[in-house]
């Protein structure tokens, strides 16, 4: 009957679990699901977080190719617009140009064009072509002889030279030339003007080639005798019957289309400066889509969700221990079963020969009554006690087994959930082991990370700090530049007055000297062949019969005369002067750069040579702090080192770890164990650590993977140090907790509050010293 009992107890029993390991094992398929969601939504939520890093990244590069293109854009444009100043500035004060082009551009209601005004020449061949034209650049263009006679009239009138004039209903057509030359273009290809002159061009340039060759391969175009021929590379000009070589200076070409290359300026400037408003828009764009990217950082739903699985994989930990522990509640219940049932046969057998034997004993019983009636009272008795002994001794082996069986299945049930909580404990032990493997991995690319976007922020600094010092620089150089012209043109100006009354005063000495000569000539003259002294015409009136008109006329004619003898240009040397006077002045900007240059570099190379010097001190301090710390840790005849990669350029070079305890040989520190990890990381620490002490210093479980010995190193390490600096350590290691000062005890009063207890150790150190003292 017990057995039939506890076989039925047995069968409800694994009625209940299977019934219990049904409903888990539906959660853990819905766990199982949650968590492939889960798992999907992570895996979008970084693949999402990897995007918008490489956006930002190509953003940040976006915007720093558009500040270069920005900063690129400003210098053009100030170098543009001090260009138009210096260009306007010339064509104002007309600069170069003869005293009655000048007077005539301010004075002649005409305002004819000059032909260097005209002309818009390739770039490549102004110098040349300006070279060929020299003798013609400064004529005015005007529509007929009446126009070209009333500014005669004017320069007569005012005194202030002469100027030549191209008549353009004079001019007959011409047209381009169609003669074709081997490595040679036409000049006048090469200029674009208006269509009112280029009859002009045409005339003035007619047989006239650009000869794209050298002057050693110019032999062959002698036989092109009625051709002149122009060098494109500027250093020549052969005309029929001259050549003209040499170099080419600084300023020529400078002439031709001043007026053209200033509207070019202006265009370009405005061009510019739209193309700044244009960029300063895009900078701010950019700027702002890098503000958004970086305010939708999703690392926190990340870390989020990961939280997320670990709690939903230590569910299905948990659902899977159940089921596995079903499992073998299972097979030991149908196992006990199986047992239960062979036991009840072999009792069924045992109760069938008992029977028997219980059959033969009645026999035997009646056969005892029929023999000895005499004795039936003392038998009956007897067999009442023996039926009450064999009741109570029944009862009792009952009651003995039930025990037994019942000790039985307590111990295999003690067994068994031993073995389960062993298994358990070494899963939960595997678990918190690369748990933790995990958090020091995270930690290490955290501070990685943060480092990286340390160096980032700190080359974006430099970057800037260099780019507001060129901005600066620039500043500073293109005012310089700007007071410098405008002190030029101050004192080009007082030089032309100081040369236009020193002119002035000249002319009248000359004049002066001249007159005295005539005079003597006169006199001479008389003297000689009229036998005349001067001083008796002097002295006689002048005679008033010959009329003023041919007086006028005669001395027209001779100023003319003396006008076919050619124009002398008063200025040339002033003009000199001012070329080399700019000239030096730029040889001396010029000077003051590179001066400027060769100083940053030295400069520079001072700085370098200061941070090699430092690093390299800092550096063999902290391999001497690693060596006696790790050894501290380890043992006096371990070895460890760190090395520079690249020793010498030490301030790029990588740093290599060198750690080998006695009796290893590791490859790498990969291979070490998580204890000796931990003493090498710490090793390092404290060796930086005792280059600069730090006031306070946080370990969060570092102790968790040391065994009792190396506890032991890592507390005299951190008492060792604790005069200096102050160590919060977040420890569940009793010896690190019996080591400190105090320590402080976080629990839960309540739920969802936690609340901190401090137990302050030195008190009762002091109290134990006084009681010991007492």
């Amino acid at each position: 009957e017990n057995k039939k009992q506890r076989r039925s107890q047995l069968k409800s029993t694994l009625e209940e679990r299977k019934e219990a390991f049904k409903s888990s094992a539906k959660e853990l398929a819905s766990i199982e699901e949650q968590l492939a969601l889960k798992q999907k939504e992570l895996e979008a939520s970084v693949e999402l977080k990897d995007k918008r890093a490489q956006k930002l990244s190509k953003e940040e590069e976006r915007l720093k190719e558009r500040k270069d293109t920005y900063d690129k854009v400003s210098r053009k444009l100030d170098s543009s617009r001090n260009e138009y100043d210096l260009l306007k500035s010339m064509i104002d004060s007309f600069e170069g140009f003869p005293e009655s082009i000048k007077f005539l551009s301010n004075h002649w209601p005409k305002k004819a064009p000059l032909l260097s005004d005209i002309l818009d020449v390739q770039e490549d061949y102004k110098a040349i072509i300006e070279q060929y034209l020299e003798p013609y650049l400064n004529y005015f263009i005007v529509n007929d002889v009446g126009t070209a006679a009333e500014a005669i009239r004017l320069l007569t009138k005012s005194q202030q030279g002469k100027a030549n004039f191209f008549l353009l209903d004079k001019m007959p057509e011409h047209k381009p030339t169609d003669v074709i030359i081997a490595d040679c273009i036409p000049a006048s290809s090469v200029i674009k003007v208006d269509t009112a002159y280029q009859s002009l061009v045409h005339f003035l340039l007619k047989d006239t080639f650009i000869f794209n060759g050298s002057m050693d391969d110019f032999k062959y175009l002698d036989t092109y005798q009625d051709y002149d021929f122009l060098s494109a590379s500027g250093t020549f000009v052969k005309t029929k019957a001259s050549i003209t070589g040499g170099s080419i200076g600084l300023f020529e070409g400078k002439k031709l289309g001043r007026r053209q290359n200033l509207e070019k300026l202006e265009k370009r400037i405005k061009s510019l400066d739209e193309d700044k408003v244009l960029l300063l828009g895009d900078i701010a764009k950019s700027e702002d889509k890098i503000k958004q990217l970086k305010k939708t950082d999703i690392a926190g739903d990340i870390d989020k969700l990961r939280r997320e699985i670990n709690l939903i994989e230590q569910s299905t930990l948990k659902l899977q221990y159940k089921a596995d522990e079903y499992q073998s509640f299972k097979e030991k219940t149908e196992l006990q079963i199986e047992e239960l049932k062979q036991e009840l046969k072999q009792i069924k057998l045992e109760i069938e020969e008992q029977e028997k034997v219980a059959e033969q004993l009645k026999l035997e019983r009646k056969r005892v009554e029929h023999s000895d009636e005499g004795d039936k009272i003392d038998v009956d008795s007897l067999s009442q006690k023996m039926a009450a002994a064999a009741d109570q001794f029944n009862g009792a082996n009952v009651a003995l087994i039930r025990h037994q069986n019942l000790i039985q299945t307590i111990q295999k049930d003690y067994d068994f959930k031993l073995s389960r909580s062993k298994e358990v404990d070494l899963r939960l032990d595997q678990y918190n082991k690369q748990r933790k493997a995990d958090k020091e991995e995270k930690s290490l690319f955290k501070d990685q990370l943060k480092a990286k976007e340390g160096k980032l922020l700190a080359s974006y600094e430099h970057r800037k700090s260099f780019d507001k010092a060129l901005s600066q620089a620039e500043q500073d150089y293109y005012a310089a530049r700007n007071l410098i012209n405008e002190q030029e043109d101050q004192l080009k100006a007082l030089q032309r007055n100081r040369n236009q009354i020193q002119a002035k005063v000249q002319q009248l000495r000359d004049d002066f000297t001249g007159l005295k000569f005539k005079i003597n000539a006169v006199g001479d003259r008389l003297k000689i062949e009229f036998d005349i002294a001067l001083n008796d015409i002097i002295n006689n009136e002048p005679d008033t019969s010959i009329p003023a008109d041919q007086l006028e006329e005669k001395v027209e004619k001779l100023k003319k005369r003396l006008g076919n003898f050619g124009e002398i240009n008063p200025l040339a040397v002033e003009a000199f002067n001012e070329m080399k006077e700019r000239y030096d002045t730029i040889s001396n900007q010029r000077e003051d750069i590179l001066q400027a240059k060769e100083s940053l570099l030295e400069t520079i190379k001072e700085i370098e040579a200061t941070a090699t010097e430092k690093f390299n001190e800092a550096f063999e301090k902290v391999r001497a702090n690693f060596i006696e710390v790790f050894r501290s840790l380890f043992t006096e005849e371990d070895n460890c080192n760190l090395i520079l990669i690249d020793p010498e350029n030490p301030l790029e070079s990588p740093v290599e770890i060198i750690a080998k305890p006695k009796g290893k040989k590791p490859v790498s520190l990969s291979q070490f164990s998580g204890g000796e990890k931990t003493l090498t990381a710490t090793a390092l620490l404290f060796a930086l650590y005792l280059l600069k002490p730090a006031p306070f210093c946080i370990f969060d479980e570092v102790d968790a993977p040391l065994d009792d010995a190396n506890i032991q190193k890592f507390n005299r390490i951190i008492k060792k140090f604790s005069g200096d600096s102050q160590f919060i350590i977040v420890t569940h290691n009793k010896s690190t907790m019996a080591a400190v000062d105090v320590l402080y005890g976080v629990y839960m009063q309540e739920q969802g509050v936690s609340g901190v207890s401090a137990v302050d150790f030195r008190n009762y150190e002091h109290e134990e010293l006084l009681q010991q003292v007492g």
